[in-house]
């Protein structure tokens, strides 16, 4: 029962975390402090006055920002001013990143509200750090009142949902580890169950740092790719990807949802929607097998065997 009610402590913790992501509740003051932790993380892990390279990389590599002050004030400043300043940047990269991709979504969202709002519900988007891909599912109305500000709440609550279950799970496999290598404690005449609890705090600490940087990182590099990267490649190899796999989001009314992915192939995607069509497979119903001492299906009376079963 103790070793349960270290893993329950952490489990509330992890899953009141979820549903602010979820609901939306503290959403943004959650990210607001998502932000300073990691400013000040990164600050206090390179807080030699030695490792000003370093410090500039690292906020190159992990948040895509320059460094906010010069190499004099670095070495002259306290942390507690450098922290302030990293965060400013990260705050005002951030801002400045959904006010682009904004920019870039409305007019795209404006055109499917004002011509096709009946037949539209929901709007999917395209992100991308470079590395990976998401696809993003956004109501249509509610991004067209918002001016597409609603494509950077619902940015953040994805990531945010996405990268909390993939870390607690792998949290509950590290837990799962320790808890049986504990149990060798005992030959030492150690207590089991105190080493437990203090190895599950480190892990559980670990993987909350580890789960800030990656939100972070996610939240600053993922956005609309710019419609010259989309051109490079093979033309029909892009509109093949984008709009064979176009997914359809499904309301109470059965509305499907246009994709973006740039303004050519947009017009496509519009141009072809009228001509795709949801073909839905039916299961494969099996005969009901028959006995042979069972009386026969034609109403002769007989056995089947004797009947239709010969």
């Amino acid at each position: 029962l103790e070793y349960d009610d270290v893993m329950s402590a952490q489990r509330k913790a992890i899953y009141k975390k979820r549903k602010n992501a979820l609901f939306g509740e503290r959403l943004d003051l959650d990210t607001d402090n998502l932000f300073f932790d990691v400013a000040d993380s990164i600050v206090h892990s390179y807080g030699s006055t030695e490792s000003f390279k370093e410090f500039e990389q690292e906020l190159l590599r992990v948040l895509g920002i320059e460094a906010p002050l010069s190499e004099e004030k670095y070495k002259t400043l306290p942390k507690t001013d450098i922290s302030e300043l990293v965060y400013n940047a990260i705050r005002k990269h951030y801002d400045h990143k959904n006010a682009r991709i904004s920019e870039k979504a409305l007019p795209q969202i404006q055109h499917v509200y004002q011509n096709m709002k009946d037949k539209y519900k929901n709007i999917a988007f395209e992100l991308t750090d470079g590395r990976k891909e998401m696809n993003m599912i956004v109501n249509l109305e509610e991004a067209f009142k918002t001016e597409g500000k609603a494509i950077g709440q619902a940015l953040e609550r994805n990531i945010s949902l996405s990268l909390i279950d993939n870390e607690w799970k792998e949290h509950l496999r590290e837990m799962d580890d320790l808890r049986s290598a504990v149990h060798n404690a005992q030959y030492e005449q150690k207590d089991p169950l105190l080493i437990y609890k203090l190895e599950s705090f480190e892990l559980f600490k670990n993987m909350l740092s580890r789960l800030n940087l990656e939100t972070v990182e996610a939240l600053l590099k993922m956005d609309i790719p710019q419609e010259n990267q989309i051109e490079t490649t093979n033309q029909e190899e892009i509109r093949q990807n984008n709009y064979s796999k176009a997914q359809i989001q499904n309301n109470s009314s059965s509305t499907p949802t246009p994709k973006f992915a740039g303004s050519e192939g947009y017009a496509e995607a519009i141009r072809n929607s009228n001509q795709q069509v949801m073909e839905k497979q039916q299961p494969v119903v099996a005969d009901e097998k028959i006995g042979r001492n069972d009386a026969c299906p034609c109403g002769s009376g007989k056995k089947y065997k004797q009947c239709h079963g010969k």
